[in-house]
């Protein structure tokens, strides 16, 4: 299937499209708030938030989301833009940053508030957004489940909303850009990208090792199109496993290297105080015989 035809035919949605149009309204209105006040927001934090709000609106209002209802492989695509690209480029632009700094009064406090219940505590855990990522991505390929959702509208909505609210609890602790309760190192990132691996490997070995069509749904449009549905299926589950394994290895990789700017800093810092130190001692040693000569 030709990329453009694919990207093409956009079905524009309001209950999708208006949100998302909203967030980016009012994550410009605070940057721009900030600017008025003298309190610059970062660029980069603005591209990437208006960058994921973008890949959203493609994988919900192209074409892209027309043909997931019939070939399995453009459907993974969508999945792998949300949970992938969509929801970590949300999660750095720090949008909960942004709003402590430009909210006020009642609605700060109550922010504040939110933050430091137990409920956000628990929910951010980096054990938890793991598991629930995990549950949530495993859950919705059961072929029950998963045909359910795409004959019913309104249960492929909330699977996409689940796979997105997901993601972006899942890489909250890994950007560790806002004051969420809960922070990974960078040596703790890595483990934890590696362990998040594992759920999305089985369900692309699970899909691409099967010799039946695991969606029935997906049957009859598959042949319309004259398009093997288990050939389909296999290039759906390589999109899965390979492209899923690459935003995550890119992710671990960039962990790894930030890992190490932080360490060569502290390096650099701790040469730097012995050097304070030997200095004044020198000083002090030359100061107690009298000064130099």
């Amino acid at each position: 299937m030709p990329p453009s035809q694919v990207l093409g035919g956009a079905s524009l949605d309001p209950a999708v499209l208006g949100p998302v149009i909203l967030a980016a309204a009012a994550y410009l209105t605070g940057a721009r708030r900030l600017g008025r006040r003298g309190r610059g927001w970062p660029c980069r934090r603005t591209v990437a938030f208006l960058a994921g709000l973008g890949v959203l609106a493609v994988a919900s209002q192209s074409g892209i989301d027309r043909w997931s209802e019939r070939l399995l492989s453009v459907h993974m695509v969508a999945h792998l833009l949300i949970i992938g690209p969509g929801a970590l480029l949300l999660v750095a632009g720090a949008p909960v940053t942004l709003a402590l700094r430009t909210l006020a009064g009642g609605a700060r406090r109550g922010l504040v508030g939110l933050l430091h219940t137990r409920a956000v505590r628990v929910l951010t855990h980096p054990a938890v957004t793991l598991s629930l990522f995990s549950a949530v991505l495993l859950a919705t390929h059961v072929p029950v489940v998963y045909d359910a959702a795409l004959r019913d509208p309104v249960l492929h909505a909330v699977e996409h909303a689940a796979y997105l609210w997901a993601a972006l609890l899942f890489w909250a602790p890994v950007a560790a850009v806002d004051p969420v309760p809960h922070r990974l190192s960078p040596v703790g990132a890595i483990g934890y990208l590696l362990v998040a691996m594992i759920p999305m490997s089985a369900v692309g070995a699970a899909l691409i090792s099967t010799d039946s069509v695991a969606y029935s749904a997906y049957l009859a449009p598959a042949r319309s199109l004259g398009v093997s549905a288990l050939a389909d299926q296999r290039t759906g589950a390589t999109v899965m496993w390979l492209g899923g394994s690459l935003v995550l290895i890119a992710a671990t990789l960039l962990a790894a290297w930030t890992a190490l700017l932080r360490e060569e800093r502290r390096a650099r810092a701790r040469e730097a105080q012995a050097d304070r130190r030997l200095t004044a001692a020198a000083a002090a040693a030359a100061a107690a015989r009298g000064g130099p000569r």
